[in-house]
């Protein structure tokens, strides 16, 4: 699903990039510009910055680099924030993606925050660190399919949009093949506020918008989502497959005192909106009753999954 050309390896360039060193050639950077130019593989780029915020991030960051890595429209600029501590490795393995990125015109930039401040706030400076047109938001545990940016652009571009999503699936779930004729829908900030259908890795913005992420406590994605729409910038769904988590929302990692906390969040959130006047505050006691629903759902769906594992369990031999 996420496959590296061969000549472009990570691997390869940085075996390359040993040889040239040993034998006193140019530099490393240089010879990989070289040996890519070489054989024509240069893409064409897209007016984008992707943001990835990383905090202990080291087993997954690789696979999301990767995914931007083999987009068939390549960003201008991957900035790559790490949230206090990056986790071991982290550091080489960000030296060696900076010389594959760069051989594509590619630059990939690294921002380090003190402490860990949250995601929110670390998707917030690199949004500020940001240069291109646009700005693409992708969690170091999430990946993209490799026509994700050469989509979603083409629709945003053609339709002058300032914010769009589409789906993410489970990665062992995806279907494959055709990923649909790219069917469009307008979410209504109301819609939002019963449902959030946007998950963070799906988000293109347009760097301009003055507004950014909540930088305490959790759903500060959803802060932003719902007042981007009351504040009449419209999110457009598009109806494709085109980005890939690899662990179920509630599942695994998905207890029931993250359950809670993700609750809490998503309250303070919805009060928050409302002391701000964007949706007629009277309507927070049903809004939080529909909330609490919702999480009474999740911790019975978490219950069937724990149950049906034990079981499975005690039936393996």
């Amino acid at each position: 699903m996420l496959t590296r050309p061969l000549l472009l390896s990570r691997i390869g360039l940085k075996i390359v990039a040993h040889i040239y060193s040993f034998v006193g050639g140019p530099s490393v950077l240089g010879r990989c510009n070289e040996l890519i130019g070489s054989v024509g593989l240069l893409r064409e780029r897209s007016d984008v910055s992707v943001i990835i915020p990383c905090y202990k991030c080291s087993s997954t960051l690789d696979r999301a680099l990767e995914s931007v890595y083999s987009q068939t429209l390549l960003p201008a600029e991957v900035i790559v924030v790490i949230d206090g501590f990056g986790g071991d490795g982290v550091d080489q393995m960000l030296e060696e993606w900076a010389c594959a990125f760069s051989g594509k015109g590619v630059e990939l930039k690294v921002l380090r925050l003190e402490r860990n401040f949250g995601p929110g706030a670390a998707r917030n400076r690199g949004w500020d660190c940001a240069g291109r047109a646009y700005v693409a938001f992708l969690d170091a545990d999430d990946a993209w399919h490799p026509e994700k940016l050469a989509r979603q652009i083409s629709v945003m571009a053609a339709r002058d949009l300032s914010f769009s999503a589409h789906y993410r699936v489970l990665a062992h779930r995806f279907r494959g093949g055709d990923l649909g004729g790219g069917l469009l829908q307008k979410l209504s900030p109301w819609k939002l506020l019963v449902s959030n259908l946007i998950a963070t890795s799906t988000v293109i913005l347009k760097r301009e918008i003055p507004y950014r992420f909540k930088e305490d406590g959790l759903a500060e994605d959803y802060y932003l989502w719902l007042k981007l729409a009351f504040s009449g910038i419209r999110p457009y769904l598009l109806q494709e497959e085109l980005a890939f988590t690899f662990k179920d929302n509630w599942g695994e990692g998905g207890m029931s005192a993250r359950l809670w906390r993700m609750e809490v969040g998503e309250l303070a959130t919805l009060w928050q909106l409302g002391s701000e006047r964007l949706y007629p505050k009277v309507l927070f006691p049903l809004l939080a009753l529909w909330s609490l629903i919702k999480f009474v759902r999740r911790l019975g769906i978490l219950g069937v999954k724990r149950v049906v594992k034990v079981l499975k369990g005690k039936h393996t031999p």
